[in-house]
């Protein structure tokens, strides 16, 4: 087990030496001020048909250094379907002006939905993002 931990640590230690490299070899370079946003909103269905134990979140994170834009949306759903995914960063340019390659969007592994996602659950997606931004 000791072993284990000390390959561990020599891993740990040899990805921050790789990660703080290129930061090193930059120089005197002066990095834009970066601002984040984050919002979230309430997916649930309105009203639900069936017994909610917690209601179920989209929550967004947009980032900017002043040129470019980012945005990071978590849900909690048990998957972000492919078409999901399309429609929402198609949307998010369309209307923030977010490249769509800088959106990334994940979904939480839920079992516990039970088909209670709101009807309109990309427009309240897109509002997160929006708020955050």
């Amino acid at each position: 087990m000791f072993r284990t931990r000390r390959k561990t640590a020599k891993k740990a230690a040899l990805m921050a030496v790789v990660l703080t490299l290129p930061c090193l070899a930059v120089g005197d370079v002066e990095a834009a001020p970066l601002r984040a946003g984050a919002a979230a909103e309430n997916i649930t269905a309105d009203p639900p048909t069936q017994v909610v134990h917690d209601p179920l979140f989209a929550k967004a994170l947009v980032l900017s250094d002043g040129d470019t834009q980012a945005a990071i949306v978590a849900l909690d759903l048990g998957q972000a379907s492919g078409p999901l995914v399309a429609g929402l960063r198609e949307r998010i340019q369309k209307e923030l002006g977010i490249p769509e390659a800088n959106v990334l969007v994940g979904a939480s592994h839920n079992h516990h939905t039970n088909g209670q996602v709101a009807k309109d659950v990309v427009e309240r997606i897109v509002r997160a993002v929006r708020r955050a931004a």
